[in-house]
């Protein structure tokens, strides 16, 4: 369905044999020139200059400058001129720097002339209509990087020498041409650019005598624009004018192009996105013709805006849209190809769903209607363009909501509004749920009270709190030590010392004070004199009676009063004791004559 939209070009240079209305520049002798942002060929490297000039009969018997570059200083310029004799000449300046050719009007005046300038390994050779008129060294050329860059028509500083005359073709090459080359090429235009080509002002960029810019372009890629100063632009002095009859070279054309779908270039290449292409064809003289291409492929496109109150159809008619939107449709053009219309559309007959809610009752955005019950309801508006306007109301009308929280503590409680209850109770509170009615929470709780306080009755404990569960401790030095198997409400000690109980009801626990209880029915040493080092120890420990005794007996007892260990019959006042006992505490007792000391005791 896509086919060709538009195709044209503009500015296509059409390749003949020869050009009998070639353009060239005319320079007024006074001041005219055309500056460059030309560097030239450089140091000693091998160089070509070539042009086509007219000298005007009027001219000065002076120099006449064609093209310079460079400094004023001897080996650094390259002054390509005519001299006041009308000799050709390449002037660089110092020794071996300079060469004319061997006759005075080797260059005729009132007629267009090829002039050529050629270095060639220290060795500077001269060329008028490719004929070859001097010879010489000029070893002496050393062109600087930091020079002016070239100029046309005026040399550098140091002198003007303005050429008073016309000049056509300027060609720079970094290479030395032969006289062969320069014969054959000098009648034509540049037929393909070689990478030695470096600068060529062909100046067919104006009008004959017509009204021009001042500017004339580089075509050997390097880009260096030439700026006319001083001219006059217009009429038939100090402007574009008629020069000499060349074969045509290679031409630059450009196609501005815009497709459907795709294009094929002059080449056959087809090209399918836009985008800016270049191709090298031949023309019709045999040279290079260089084509850029500035392609746009893209379909039509419009836009429409319509306001319309239930629907519409598309322009193509394919569609009918029914609610408010940007919308596409596509018509076939009478060149074949795609229009893309976006239509951007309007619905007035609006039909609008709110969904709405409120605690007790809810009122329409009107303000006409209240409703106390959940349900659908409508209210219809007539606009200013007098379409109908509804609006559909999904109402729920929320109550207030309630729930109980029945828990237990050991402490305190925190109630979900951050208040601390510290006794049993029931208890309410107020919130805004989520629909923004009240929320009253219940709370049914129950603060576990843990009784740890212990009765004494003789050597035995009672804890106070019955129907719980148990756990008895010795008390040594500050720290609880489990008596295995005592998980009775009561515990009986057997041996002195103070004990606690930890007391569990229904998960919350809570321990005892540590109670001290007096061994009874076992008498005490009156003397007490012994001890025990290291205590506690971890390799052993030494027990010293203080003094010699006879018929001693030394027991080790673990807190529920079981003896671990027994040595009888001892006559000594130390006991060095080496068992390794088990990490805990321990009673040791010492039996003399039926008196009775019982010891502390931590094994680490």
């Amino acid at each position: 369905m896509k086919k060709k939209l538009l195709l044209f070009m503009i500015g296509i240079a059409t390749a003949t044999i020869s050009f009998s209305q070639n353009p060239a520049i005319n320079f007024d002798g006074s001041n005219d020139y055309i500056s460059t942002t030309f560097g030239g060929v450089t140091g000693s490297t091998d160089r070509t200059f070539e042009a086509w000039i007219y000298i005007d009969p009027t001219a000065p018997a002076s120099n006449l400058c064609v093209l310079d570059y460079g400094t004023n200083a001897s080996g650094d310029r390259n002054t390509f001129m005519v001299t006041g004799s009308r000799k050709l000449a390449l002037f660089s300046g110092g020794t071996s720097g300079n060469l004319s050719s061997s006759n005075n009007n080797d260059v005729p005046v009132g007629q267009w002339t090829h002039v050529a300038a050629v270095l060639n390994g220290g060795a500077g050779y001269l060329y008028v209509n490719g004929v070859q008129v001097g010879t010489g060294t000029l070893a002496g050329i050393s062109t600087p990087t930091t020079g002016e860059d070239m100029k046309i028509g005026r040399r550098v500083a140091g002198g003007t020498l303005y050429f008073k005359g016309s000049i056509d073709e300027v060609k720079v090459y970094n290479v030395a041409r032969s006289a062969t080359d320069i014969l054959a090429d000098m009648n034509n235009e540049v037929c393909t650019i070689t990478s030695s080509l470096v600068a060529y002002y062909r100046m067919n960029d104006g009008i004959i005598n017509g009204t021009n810019v001042a500017s004339t372009v580089d075509l050997s890629g390097g880009n260096n624009t030439g700026t006319l100063n001083n001219f006059d632009l217009t009429g038939v002095a100090s402007n574009w004018t008629t020069g000499p009859v060349l074969n045509g070279g290679f031409t630059t054309s450009t196609i501005v192009a815009n497709e459907c779908s795709d294009y094929t270039a002059p080449s056959g290449t087809v090209y399918t996105t836009s985008g800016q292409y270049s191709e090298t064809i031949t023309n019709a003289a045999g040279c290079d013709s260089i084509i850029q291409i500035d392609l746009t492929i893209a379909p039509l496109a419009s836009s429409i805006t319509e306001t319309t109150c239930s629907s519409f159809t598309s322009p193509s008619g394919a569609y009918t849209w029914v609610s408010t939107g940007v919308y596409t449709d596509t018509l076939l053009t009478t060149a074949g190809c795609d229009s893309v219309v976006t239509v951007d559309l309007t619905i007035q007959n609006y039909s609008t769903t709110i969904i709405g809610g409120d605690c007790d009752a809810y009122t329409s955005l009107s303000g006409n209607n209240t409703w106390t019950t959940s349900g659908m309801y409508a209210e219809v508006f007539s606009t200013t363009t007098g379409c109908d306007s509804t609006i559909n109301y999904n109402v729920t009308i929320y109550t207030e909501s309630g729930s109980t929280i029945t828990t237990s503590t050991c402490t305190d409680y925190t109630s979900p509004s951050g208040v601390l209850y510290s006794a049993t109770g029931v208890y309410t509170e107020t919130f805004t749920n989520l629909n923004g009615c009240d929320s009253i929470v219940t709370i049914d709780l129950t603060v576990v009270d843990v009784v740890n306080t212990v009765s004494v009755t003789g050597a035995t404990l009672m804890a106070d709190l019955s129907g719980a569960t148990y756990q008895w401790y010795s008390c040594v030095d500050a720290n609880l030590f489990i008596i295995p198997g005592e998980t009775n409400q009561s515990y009986t000690a057997t041996l002195n010392g103070n004990y606690a109980v930890e007391i569990n009801l229904n998960g919350c626990m809570n321990t005892s004070s540590c109670t001290n209880i007096d061994f009874t029915g076992v008498e005490e040493d009156a003397i007490n004199a012994a001890t025990i080092f290291p205590n506690p120890a971890v390799n052993g420990f030494t027990i010293d009676l203080g003094q010699d005794k006879a018929n001693v007996t030394i027991q080790i007892l673990n807190l529920e009063g079981k003896v671990i260990k027994s040595y009888n019959g001892l006559n000594t006042n130390k006991i060095v004791v080496q068992e390794q006992l088990p990490a805990g505490a321990y009673i040791i007792r010492i039996n003399h004559e039926e008196n009775i000391q019982n010891l502390k005791f931590i094994q680490e």
